[in-house]
């Protein structure tokens, strides 16, 4: 058989690798995965190795989206490499986000006040 487990019990960080019900997933050509884990409430980044990184949203949820960098019921997530940008869909704020991925602080709502779905 091919393929990795991608999910599973990590018993060092027994949460981290917890999703729930997650909608969104992108696959990268470098093995890069990126999930939203819609009742978690944040982005996960698995790379080849499958060591899993928050890379948006602390996994807390909140009634305003002004916290930093918080998302409520994430539903898609997409990544522009050219751009270096990802592309959130945070149906629980009712918009859209583009993140710089390797930025902890820039953000920008492309859309808001939608019905995003994925």
């Amino acid at each position: 058989a091919y393929g990795s487990l991608l999910l599973g019990i990590d018993r060092r960080n027994p949460n981290m690798l917890k999703v729930r019900y997650p909608k969104g997933i992108w696959i990268q050509s470098d093995k890069t995965v990126l999930l939203a884990d819609t009742q978690n409430h944040r982005i996960v980044e698995y790379t080849e190795k499958l060591r899993p990184e928050y890379i948006f949203g602390d996994g807390k949820k909140v009634s305003e989206p002004y916290e930093f960098r918080q998302v409520s019921r994430p539903t898609d997530v997409a990544l522009d490499r050219v751009k270096n940008t990802l592309i959130i869909c945070d149906s629980g704020h009712q918009r859209v986000l583009r993140s710089h991925f390797d930025s902890t602080t820039d953000y920008d709502i492309v859309a808001n006040k939608v019905a995003c779905y994925g």
